[in-house]
């Protein structure tokens, strides 16, 4: 935030702290560049790094851990400068940090092969790292779940004593590890007309944050003041986890990447925490969100629908039509809850939805079937069959093909149909996964488009609607200008 602005809500009263609604500055750039060939598209691309850093390109790390991969690194005598064994097992303690602070420490699979190719070092250097980083003695992680080939990855998780609130960003720019990621990022990364449209539109995002709230001190801080370590290859500075998000709409630290060219596309707004997105603002108005119920048991009907058609058969079967309703009429996970009596609070049936989804959606196929499995099949054996067949039959090693199926059908309706659609029309939208941020003036205009996309393809959702300016006014207790 710039000082006239600090000063000019200063002087205001600071009532309300407005982000300065300018577009990033994208002609800064560090003097480096990096050419390589897409193998998504076969092209050559280039990358310019910037001076600021996106998300995937943050080492995110709690204090306490941080200290300890410092003795680590010094332990292991690996490297002539001890700074660079700090980064990489830092880059690798913050792969499991980003997945504590998002998904409550439940275990983070650390891919050996992956890590490899994007650190740009070998398989053995990345499992000695990590045998390191889970030393009993001086470890930083814990392996909760062990490996088993073609069925499950080893899981890690932080130690409870390197758990914390408070988090180091570390900005390790224009060094070889970065360098190797920003290469496997071009390399590895679908860039097309879509995806660059869309990321043009995320620079309209603003934040509007209520100086009584616990997040306005983010707004107000002059964070390039606020270092905390300084070495001869990066810098750190300390922040509450949970406004890091937040923080990085504030800098104009915009992204939007889509790995595999037929599904989702990350941004920005796919990792901010729900609760913050009442903060949003576009052209200084903040936004509604619409929200298809069981979206995506609802959008695995058209990958059950597909495979049936490429068999010839046009009649749904009666349990897919079955299936279908249950979505439709948002009676899908409550059928299960009942069936398993679980009460049906909100947050039971959020852990429910996770639940479901580990046991039976992402899941190999196993002999004897998981109970919910079982009842699955009991009601819609049709949908089971296909669903196993994709993933490769029991214990295969393929079994995320459903997985990758599923949100390929989610992204080509809600991104590359509905939201881009939207946006070439000149109306600002934002999807998060499966729901739609936009104007409250665009509301009609979008629920026809989602709707005539699902209609489309045979199905009716029901879709609930997020009234965030009523959220904000609710929770703040303050009017929206």
């Amino acid at each position: 935030m710039s000082k006239n602005l600090k000063n000019q809500n200063s002087e205001l009263g600071n009532e309300i702290v407005h982000q300065e609604s300018t577009c990033p500055d994208y002609n800064t750039k560090v003097n480096t560049t990096y050419t390589s060939t897409s193998t998504a598209t076969g092209k050559e691309l280039e990358y310019v790094e910037s001076l600021s850093r996106p998300f995937d390109h943050t080492i995110i790390l709690t204090p306490k851990a941080h200290i300890q991969i410092e003795r680590i690194a010094e332990s292991l005598k690996l490297y002539k400068k001890i700074v660079i064994g700090v980064l990489k097992l830092a880059y690798i303690v913050g792969e499991v940090t980003k997945h504590y602070k998002y998904y409550d420490n439940n275990g983070c699979k650390l891919n050996k092969k992956l890590l490899s190719k994007k650190m740009g070092t070998s398989n053995s250097e990345i499992s000695m790292l990590i045998r390191s980083l889970c030393h009993e003695e001086f470890g930083v992680l814990k392996v909760i779940k062990g490996y088993k080939v073609g069925i499950s990855s080893s899981k890690y998780i932080l130690r409870e004593e390197f758990c914390e609130d408070e988090v180091l960003l570390i900005d390790f720019a224009n060094t070889t590890l970065s360098r190797s990621l920003l290469r496997y990022e071009a390399q590895n990364t679908y860039y097309n007309s879509n995806t660059q449209l869309y990321k043009s539109y995320l620079q309209y995002l603003t934040i509007q944050i209520p100086t009584h709230s616990p997040y306005h001190s983010l707004m107000m801080e002059d964070f390039s003041n606020n270092e905390v370590i300084s070495t001869e290859l990066y810098k750190a500075i300390r922040i509450d986890y949970h406004q890091f998000s937040l923080y990085q709409i504030i800098n104009g630290n915009f992204r939007a990447t889509r790995p595999d060219p037929l599904s989702r596309v990350h941004t920005n707004l796919t990792n901010l925490p729900k609760e913050f997105r009442q903060f949003l603002r576009c052209n200084g108005e903040p936004f509604w969100e619409l929200d298809i119920r069981n979206s995506q048991p609802l959008i695995a009907t058209i990958v059950f629908q597909d495979i049936l058609n490429k068999q010839g058969i046009t009649d749904l079967p009666s349990d897919l039509l079955l299936y279908k309703s249950d979505c439709e009429n948002g009676l899908f996970y409550e059928y299960f809850m009942k069936l398993n009596d679980i009460e049906p609070t909100p947050e039971a049936r959020s852990r429910f939805k996770t639940r479901f989804f580990t046991r039976v959606f992402f899941s190999p196929v196993r002999v004897p079937e998981p109970e919910l499995c079982i009842q699955f099949k009991e009601r819609y054996p049709t949908c089971y069959d296909i669903m196993c067949k994709i993933k490769g039959g029991v214990n295969s090693n393929t079994h995320r093909d459903f997985a990758i199926e599923l949100q390929r059908a989610e992204a080509q309706i809600i991104f590359d149909e509905i939201n881009v659609g939207l946006i070439k029309m000149g109306i600002p939208a934002y999807n998060i996964f499966d729901s739609i941020l936009f104007l409250p003036e665009h509301h009609k205009i979008v629920l026809d488009i989602i709707k005539k996309a699902f209609n489309n393809k045979g199905l009716n959702p029901a879709l609930n609607t997020n009234e965030y300016d009523s959220e904000f006014e609710q929770n703040q207790g303050l009017k929206c200008a």
